[in-house]
């Protein structure tokens, strides 16, 4: 198995992908709502272009920024970073690896708009859980059996593949009749029009990226900077850990951008409202819940987990869990103006935010060492979560004191029972003589 110099060189080399995904934008995203409309409108002439219009640009964007990322791994990488366990040609063709991964990973999220364009999120969920599973699984039995970061990142690489091809077989089962003759990837029905239209937006949507390679692979590199690659390993795994809900609870807001895509352009705010509220009174109160489990079992799980190989600090542990807290609140109010394309407000002022944080992660770091890059971390999600839940109610015509007395204890006892009532009605259903 791997050490923790190893594992800690392999997180920073793993954050290739989230910095590639840059010159990308928001591209695939984007295109999903504009896929959710037409599919609305049942436009099968759009659908296709949007389809292979953005295959067009994944193609574009992505083979010069894989050029530059392979010329620029052919640099001597200890001469920026003290890597001691992969060398030179390993960094090179794990790059290369992990470009050819992400080219796949974006025609996925082309896939995963359709499911969200036909309504069906449950069946995609399942899917991209079985994914990452099935993913996890094997590579785990590849590092026990002795598998080098290479095989790693080419195992990695093909099962991304092979999942792209059960997305391709599998969304024929859920997609309408009149759509199922035009999802093929190609250029030859690819728009002008579409890409004007899709250029603010996506620039926009890619600054989430940015922010996400800033708290992910831009907090470990000053990590590793300033500290070693055993503190990168030690971070990044309370940062796990204390993710993990955060992971479940991110399906939530997921699965209400087609809704509120169609609540939002059809301009029905009320439906529009009871979806963000139901929503987001969801994940806070389920962040709470989780983040309470964490604190008091994640001594325990962490040890369990990591074999303690590596040593467990409360301290940093307990600033993440209120990381996410904080990042849970912003990320899911970002929704309601992702999924109408106008966003473009949040994600300059996320981006902002997330320099400003990786700037007191550079001064703290150095200082008081890993809660350093967890309180830059929670600082800069607070200030961003007041500001996008604010753009949320203007957009959706709220009011603040409205949408604070949806957090009210007598509004939360409703949505428990809400929630009670809707499982009641899933394990017993109404007769049909009855049903309304």
């Amino acid at each position: 198995m791997w050490g923790k110099e190893l594992y800690g060189e392999w997180l920073l080399l793993s954050a290739i992908p989230s910095f590639i995904e840059l010159a990308n934008g928001g591209i695939s995203k984007v295109a999903c709502v504009d896929m959710i409309k037409a599919t609305a409108r049942k436009d099968s002439k759009r659908f296709q272009q949007i389809v292979q219009t953005t295959c067009t640009l994944i193609l574009l964007i992505t083979f010069p920024v894989a050029m530059l990322l392979l010329v620029a791994s052919a640099t001597p990488i200890d001469s920026y970073l003290p890597f001691s366990s992969i060398d030179p040609f390993e960094v090179r063709v794990i790059t290369f690896t992990f470009v050819a991964n992400f080219i796949l990973m974006q025609l996925s999220q082309i896939y995963d708009g359709m499911y969200q364009s036909f309504l069906s999120f449950a069946r995609l969920v399942v899917l991209s859980n079985i994914e990452r599973l099935a993913t996890a699984v094997v590579v785990i039995i590849f590092v026990l059996r002795g598998a080098t970061p290479i095989g790693v990142a080419l195992t990695m690489t093909i099962m991304q593949f092979l999942f792209l091809l059960a997305r391709s077989y599998d969304i024929h089962n859920v997609a309408e009749p009149w759509a199922r003759s035009v999802m093929g990837f190609g250029i030859r029905h690819r728009s002008h029009e579409l890409v004007r239209s899709l250029f603010r937006p996506a620039i926009s949507y890619g600054l989430l990226p940015l922010c996400n390679a800033i708290r992910g692979g831009g907090i470990l590199w000053i990590i590793g900077y300033a500290l070693n690659p055993a503190a990168v390993a030690l971070f990044s795994a309370l940062r796990t850990l204390a993710n993990s809900g955060g992971m479940l609870l991110s399906v939530v807001t997921q699965s209400i951008s087609p809704e509120l895509t169609v609540a939002v352009t059809s301009e029905n705010h009320d439906l529009a409202r009871l979806i963000f509220r139901k929503a987001l009174q969801v994940v806070v109160v389920s962040s709470i819940f989780f983040a309470i489990g964490l604190f008091c079992a994640g001594g325990w799980i962490f040890a369990l987990w990591t074999n303690r190989e590596l040593q467990f600090d409360n301290q940093v542990f307990t600033l993440l869990l209120c990381v996410v807290i904080a990042k849970n609140f912003w990320s899911s109010a970002l929704v309601v103006a992702t999924s109408s394309n106008r966003h473009t407000r949040d994600t300059v002022f996320v981006l902002l935010g997330h320099l400003v944080a990786l700037s007191g992660a550079l001064v703290l770091v150095p200082l008081i060492g890993l809660p350093g890059a967890a309180i830059s971390l929670l600082v800069c999600d607070i200030v961003i979560s007041v500001f996008v839940i604010r753009r949320a109610l203007i957009l959706l015509e709220e009011s603040s004191w409205n949408f604070l007395a949806s957090f009210s204890p007598s509004s939360l006892i409703q949505l428990f029972s809400f929630i009670k009532q809707s499982s009641t009605t899933a394990n017993h259903p109404v007769p049909q003589d009855h049903q309304l």
